[in-house]
């Protein structure tokens, strides 16, 4: 981030990161009500998926307090799912493009990782579920999540697990974007079901965007590792030329 915020100023762009409700694996938040202070576990293994857009509506709003008017929203991994999300639901004008960054299919991921158990389980998580959904995820699979986020990645009947599940017909949410995107896999991505070629084309095939851009970067992994650089530049050459259009 140090990398890309350094480009995007170079280049004569504010660059903005946020935490979230779903940074780190667990965090407690508290409010003040009626002279008492409430408690919610939060972070990665309790968040619930659909409040994404709290967060990126509360940076948004920041921004815009600042004068700024022309937002890019960029995201990493599950990132991907959750500015799409929020494109999708808020439909924000300030919002001038996506960027994602190795939007991968979290949904085939799980499902492939716990093989012949993975149906097993999720009727096991769905009757957990009913009772306490932030019960921690069962023995012996040691996951650290709740249920409830366990199955909003693995239960297709959960939005977060539909947005980039690249084995089904349509992709209703990412269809509906209709701002520039810029789509970028590294070539080694090592959480990839299918060649990350065949990820674009499905992409591109689903896009209602008035820009779709697919981005390989060579010999870059998940995180790219040993190619941000190549990242960030790319990013920011991308985003001069729609701010030039």
């Amino acid at each position: 981030m140090k990398l890309f915020a350094k480009e995007a100023l170079k280049n004569g762009f504010n660059f903005f990161m946020i935490e979230q409700r779903g940074s780190y694996s667990i965090i407690r938040l508290a409010k003040k009500k009626n002279r008492k202070y409430l408690s919610t576990l939060q972070g990665g293994s309790f968040e619930k998926f659909e409040e994404c857009i709290y967060d990126i509506d509360g940076a948004i709003n920041f921004l815009r307090k600042l004068g700024i008017n022309k937002i890019y929203l960029e995201g990493h991994s599950t990132g991907c799912q959750k500015i799409t999300y929020y494109q999708y639901k808020k439909k924000n004008r300030k919002v001038k493009a996506l960027l994602l960054f190795a939007p991968a299919d979290d949904y085939n991921i799980q499902k492939q990782e716990l093989g012949r158990r993975f149906n097993k389980i999720i009727t096991e998580a769905k009757n957990i579920y009913k009772k306490n959904k932030n019960a921690m995820m069962p023995k012996p699979l040691e996951l650290q999540y709740s249920i409830r986020r366990f199955l909003s990645f693995s239960d297709s009947k959960f939005v977060e697990s539909r947005i980039f599940n690249y084995n089904l017909p349509r992709l209703k949410e990412f269809s509906a974007i209709k701002e520039p995107i810029l789509a970028v896999f590294g070539s080694e991505e090592q959480y990839a079901l299918k060649p990350v070629n065949v990820y674009m084309n499905i992409l591109a095939k689903n896009t209602n965007s008035k820009l779709f851009t697919p981005l390989i970067i060579k010999g870059a992994n998940h995180g790219f590792d040993g190619h941000e650089k190549a990242l960030a530049r790319e990013s920011i050459n991308w985003i001069r030329k729609i701010e030039q259009n």
